[in-house]
């Protein structure tokens, strides 16, 4: 895995949903750590790396959940054997960016 990050890392917390592009089925996690370039977490499923994922995030202070499209650019198994994905933003609006940047500047993001 190469670290060529463009955007400061935060780890957070939110709930997350998400399905593989041309599934039905909807896998359900949080966040590990977010940035405005994508999101960390750890996967309940298999997903080949470069597979477009449409992902549907709750981010506290928000009414509405996010509607966001990632790619997963990397994935490792962690020693307890968990799969974790480093999911890239495809395509998301200023709109979008902005909710994302306020997320990043609260203190404390961790949904119990």
């Amino acid at each position: 895995m190469n670290e060529k990050r463009s955007f400061l890392r935060v780890q957070k917390n939110f709930y997350l949903q998400f399905k593989i592009r041309g599934k039905e089925e909807v896998y359900e996690t949080k966040t590990y750590d977010i940035s405005l370039g994508g999101i960390g977490f750890f996967s309940p499923v298999e997903i080949p790396e470069n597979t477009i994922i449409h992902i549907r995030m709750n981010v506290p202070g928000f009414a509405e959940a996010l509607a966001l499209r990632g790619i997963v650019r990397w994935k490792k198994k962690t020693e307890d054997n968990r799969l974790f994905l480093g999911v890239e933003f495809y395509n998301i609006d200023s709109t979008e960016k902005d909710i994302i940047l306020k997320s990043l500047r609260e203190e404390n993001t961790v949904e119990n």
